[in-house]
C-alpha cells in the first residue's frame, strides 16, 4: 500500500450544498493531479458572492493526503447503506488514487448521532470524520488559509517554545511568549505573519532543531519557505542534553480543517493563495 500512496495519479473532490430559500448554497474543492487546490464557497445569504481560491500544494502535502486517504481505508467503504441525499443537503466525495476510483454520495451529517442511526454506522463513520470540518477552510476576516503547526516529540527530552525573531535568531528561550510541553503541541496559525519556535533543551537550538512558520495572505502564488530543522547536535559527554531526534521524530507542520477535514503535512512550505 505504501508504494501506491507516492505513485499513480491522485485527484479528490468534495462537494456540500443544499437548494433552499436562498438559492444554491455549497461548499466544494479538488485536489487535482497538478498539485492545484481549487476551493468555492457560495452563501446566497445577505447577498454574498461566491467565494474562489486556489493553491498550489507541495509534494509533502499531496504525500501525506494520500496517506490518510489510504490509512482511513476510506477506499474499501460504498454508500449503499448511507443515507440518501435530501432536502437538508448533500455531500459529495470522488477519489482517484492510482487504478482505484471512487464516488461516494450522502446526505448531510449533524452529528455522530446520525451516523449511529444510519443502517452502515461503521462506514459512515469514517466519511463523517474525514469530511466533518471543512467549513474551517477559509478565514474570511483574515484572508488567510486556517492552519495549524503541529509538533510530534519525545517530551522527556524536547518541548517548543515560542519566541521573538531576535531571541530564534539568538537561539535564547530564556524570554519566551509561550512554552509547550507534553510530546505533542498543536498551534493554530490564523492571521499573517511569521512565528517562530525553538526546542529550548540546552544545544538543541544551536543545532538547528528551530523552525521559522510564515502565514501569507492571499496576494501572491509563489511558496514561502520557513527554516527547516537541520543537522545533529555536536557531540560532547555523557552528562550532555539528549540529542535532537531524527527527521521522523522532529516537528512536523500540518494542517486541520483544511482539506477534508484531515491532518495534511505542509513539510516546510506554506503555499501563498492567488
Amino acid at each position: 500500500m505504501a508504494a501506491e500512496e507516492d505513485s499513480g495519479e491522485f485527484y479528490l473532490r468534495y462537494y456540500v450544498g443544499h437548494k433552499g430559500k436562498f438559492g444554491h448554497e455549497f461548499l466544494e474543492f479538488e485536489f487535482r493531479p497538478d498539485g492545484k487546490l481549487r476551493y468555492a464557497n457560495n452563501s446566497n445569504y445577505k447577498n454574498d458572492t461566491m467565494i474562489r481560491k486556489e493553491v498550489f500544494l507541495t509534494p509533502a502535502v499531496l504525500k501525506e493526503c494520500r496517506r490518510i486517504i489510504s490509512e482511513s481505508e476510506i477506499m474499501k467503504e460504498d454508500d449503499n447503506n448511507w443515507p440518501e441525499p435530501d432536502r437538508v443537503g448533500r455531500q459529495e466525495l470522488e477519489i482517484v488514487m492510482g487504478n482505484e476510483h471512487i464516488s461516494f454520495t450522502t446526505s448531510k451529517i449533524g452529528s455522530l448521532v446520525d451516523v449511529q442511526s444510519s443502517k452502515d454506522p461503521e462506514g459512515l463513520r469514517i466519511f463523517y470524520y474525514l469530511v466533518q470540518p471543512t467549513p474551517n477552510l477559509w478565514d474570511e476576516g483574515s484572508g488567510v488559509v486556517v492552519v495549524v503547526v503541529v509538533f510530534n516529540y519525545d517530551s522527556s527530552s524536547h518541548s517548543v517554545d515560542e519566541v521573538s525573531k531576535s531571541d530564534y535568531d539568538n537561539c535564547n528561550s530564556g524570554n519566551a511568549l509561550k512554552s509547550y510541553t507534553g510530546g505533542k503541541t498543536v498551534i493554530t496559525l490564523s492571521s499573517t505573519g511569521t512565528m517562530y519556535f525553538i526546542c529550548p533543551t540546552a544545544g538543541h537550538c544551536s543545532a538547528g532543531m528551530k523552525v521559522a512558520v510564515p502565514v501569507v495572505a492571499a496576494s501572491g502564488s509563489t511558496p514561502s519557505t520557513p527554516s527547516t530543522p537541520s543537522g545533529s547536535p555536536p557531540s560532547g559527554s555523557t552528562s550532555s542534553p539528549p540529542p535532537p531526534p531524527s527527521s521522523s521524530g522532529a516537528a512536523t507542520i500540518m494542517s486541520t480543517g483544511l482539506v477534508l477535514g484531515f491532518s495534511l503535512v505542509l513539510g516546510t512550505v506554506l503555499a501563498n493563495i492567488s
